[in-house]
């Protein structure tokens, strides 16, 4: 069956803030998005965990054996609505700003005006690299700065 788009519609209830089930029902949303967007990535611009779950995490010869041990591959860290996405180069960070905008795009959920990149360089001495989301450069900042409050 074909996906169809449907017109828009007024929401007349819902869940309040805070509640656990808005919690869950935001956390399948989220899940969802990242699904959408992880198909638009390449594995090799992936950061990749290996790991096992017998008790011998920190055994290097016991990860090293191919039967037990597993591997995932993250693009991205998810906190609340925060996103932050790791790559091994600039252009795979670049790639998974596109397919992350797109998909965050088609739900509504980019203000690019809020976006801001926090990089962490190896060389001090490089100049960090520009990233974009449609075409406008993206701020570079030395910290994130959540809420400010006016204390009178």
């Amino acid at each position: 069956m074909a996906a169809q788009v449907l017109s828009f519609f007024a929401v007349q209830v819902g869940v309040k803030q805070g509640r656990v089930l808005a919690l869950v029902i935001f956390n399948i949303y989220m899940a969802a998005i990242a699904l959408y967007a992880r198909n638009s990535f390449l594995q090799e611009n992936e950061i990749s965990v290996k790991y096992r779950l017998d008790g011998n995490l920190f055994n290097q010869r016991r990860l090293n054996a191919q039967s037990t041990a597993s591997v995932t591959h993250s693009y991205e860290l998810q906190y609340a609505n925060d996103t932050a996405l790791v790559s091994h180069t600039p252009d795979g960070l670049q790639q998974f700003h596109d397919g992350i905008v797109d998909a965050y795009s088609r739900a509504g959920l980019v203000n690019i005006k809020k976006t801001e990149i926090l990089q962490q360089c190896t060389s001090p001495n490089l100049a960090p690299p520009v990233f974009n989301i449609k075409d406008c450069p993206i701020v570079n900042v030395d910290q994130f700065v959540y809420c400010t409050w006016a204390l009178s």
